[in-house]
């Protein structure tokens, strides 16, 4: 499995960076003086990073697709005091190169105590027929191994 290496929350303020990220968006857009660049929007589980690809755009967008995990290696620059990567390489990485959980929010809480508080609240719903209905989901053992 590929190490994640940084998130994008730590990525550097700029300078040469080579991450993992899932592609949220990704756009061919015309430039001003006649031909294209590939806007990305890139994420992982702590931020999202726009990133552009000028060189060779239109084989670049063919060679991943959104929700795709990357690999992607470029350069931080700021446009409009925002942080942007000017990306010099990317590839689609396969399922086992990757942890999935690292491309998606997670609390930092126990899932377990979370069950338990929801479980606390739907005893709390005065509706009996509704909470009968909640109880029924949260009790249903597929939905509570999830």
């Amino acid at each position: 499995m590929e190490n994640k290496g940084v998130f994008i929350n730590d990525l550097p303020q700029s300078g040469e960076v080579t991450f993992l990220a899932v592609v949220i968006e990704k756009e061919l857009r015309p430039k001003r003086n006649g031909g294209s660049f590939l806007s990305i929007r890139m994420a992982d589980r702590s931020s999202e990073l726009d990133a552009k690809v000028w060189d060779n755009p239109e084989a670049v967008a063919q060679s991943f697709d959104c929700n795709d995990v990357v690999k992607v290696r470029g350069i931080i620059e700021h446009y409009n005091e925002k942080p942007q990567l000017i990306v010099s390489r990317i590839r689609r990485c396969d399922a086992n190169e990757y942890n999935a959980a690292d491309f998606y929010p997670a609390s930092n809480r126990d899932p377990e105590e979370m069950f338990g508080e929801l479980g606390t609240f739907v005893g709390m719903v005065r509706n009996e027929p509704l909470r009968q209905l909640l109880e029924s989901i949260v009790n249903d053992e597929s939905t509570s191994q999830r």
